[in-house]
């Protein structure tokens, strides 16, 4: 059963229904997880044997593929290239793209963004992210006017939450939904299917090849990991305002 069970998680179904192969570390992530359970129920007695005492899931095989750095030029593609004839989605995920080209936040933090989180007048975007960290993020002007066309479509639809980002249907994009969107939209414009992840990966690219300060790129991205070193380092506070403005200049819409 328990080899049966690896068998099957090898590949997993994505919402438009396509066949994809599950990483190598989602399936060591399992095994191990389940490793520990047997292990415990036997060392409490209460089984005779781990069942887990069989080969870990091995690496696929495939041949390393080089990974695919994204550019200012692969993100202004994308914008110009959004699928789809109606324009209440092509709005809503143009604003998408750009908010997280733009201050390389996670996927999770961006679908749980509210309206009420929007501040125009002081061009902020206010966001909860891991280990529930309050992160203000500048507006620069690109993004809020993609973001003003959008409150405009939004506006046309009953929301069912305050949601900034919202179904036809009126309810709050899952974390899911935005995955699904950025695949698509990376496809269609780079030949790619690219994650939500790899374009926060882009931006930190993007602002170290402008910088070449990493210590920059870190605090920009809100990353909370700080070495020791950094906290001798006096900065101005002001590295998400300077990698809104970097990111302004480089992308064209």
């Amino acid at each position: 059963m328990i080899s049966a069970y690896f068998s099957k998680i090898q590949y997993t179904e994505s919402l438009a229904g396509d066949k994809i192969r599950t990483s190598d570390s989602y399936r060591n992530t399992t095994w191990f997880a389940l490793n520990n359970l047997f292990k415990y129920h036997e060392e409490a007695g209460n089984i005779s044997h781990n069942f887990m005492k069989i080969a870990k899931p091995k690496a696929k095989s495939d041949p390393i593929k080089p990974k695919y750095q994204l550019t200012a030029d692969d993100f202004s593609k994308m914008l110009q290239k959004i699928p789809g004839k109606n324009p209440f989605v092509r709005t809503r995920n143009k604003a998408i793209l750009l908010v997280l080209m733009t201050t390389g936040m996670r996927r999770e933090a961006l679908c749980q963004i509210d309206v009420d989180d929007i501040d125009l007048e002081k061009h902020k975007i206010k966001i909860i992210d891991k280990g529930e960290k309050e992160h203000l993020y500048d507006i620069e002007s690109s993004l809020e006017e993609c973001i003003k066309k959008w409150l405009i479509w939004r506006s046309q639809v009953k929301a069912q939450s305050k949601a900034l980002f919202i179904s036809m249907e009126g309810e709050r994009l899952s974390s899911n939904c935005i995955y699904n969107m950025v695949q698509e939209d990376t496809y269609n414009a780079l030949g790619k299917k690219l994650s939500p992840h790899k374009i926060r990966a882009g931006y930190c690219t993007i602002l170290y090849s402008q910088t070449h300060d990493i210590e920059f790129v870190r605090r920009a991205v809100g990353q909370a990991n700080v070495s020791t070193t950094q906290r001798y380092i006096v900065t101005d506070g002001k590295e998400k305002e300077r990698a809104a403005k970097i990111l302004q200049e480089l992308i064209k819409i």
